[in-house]
């Protein structure tokens, strides 16, 4: 190393030069307009339910409800969805995903099993948003 050194500040012209490249422009993907899928799988505890559609997912409003527990969330812009309206589930978690079409937005609903709901996680990526629940007393702060 030392000798390189050496070698770089006696023969600057050496000097390897360094061209600035321009980062990668990332395609930004369009808005969804149809949810193609809504997949539920159970790991251990946990229920992901995995919602995929034909665009990016970034434009949706999360709430829950407590009496009874439910998750919802809306999807703007979302105009109709390629699943069927209701989705039984089976487990301690969650008994239906109920998907209702309205005119400026999608409605996903989670019918939750615990009184006091439930905690969960929202994870966004490209064309899909991953909904995590894991046992638990209660919802998240909002």
């Amino acid at each position: 190393n030392t000798k390189l050194f050496d070698l770089l500040n006696n023969y600057p012209h050496l000097e390897e030069k360094i061209v600035s490249t321009q980062p990668i422009k990332r395609e930004l993907m369009q808005p969804a307009r149809n949810i193609t899928t809504i997949k539920s799988i159970k790991a251990d505890e946990e229920l992901r339910v995995y919602i995929l559609a034909d665009g990016s997912l970034d434009q949706f409003n999360a709430f829950h409800l407590t009496s009874p527990p439910r998750l919802v969330l809306d999807f703007m812009k979302v105009k109709s969805a390629k699943v069927k309206s209701a989705q039984s589930l089976k487990g301690p978690l969650a008994k239906k995903i109920r998907v209702g079409v309205h005119p400026d937005k999608l409605r996903v609903v989670f019918d939750l099993v615990p009184e006091k709901g439930l905690p969960y996680q929202i994870t966004l990526g490209d064309d899909r948003l991953v909904v995590s629940f894991k046992p638990g007393s209660g919802f998240p702060a909002q």
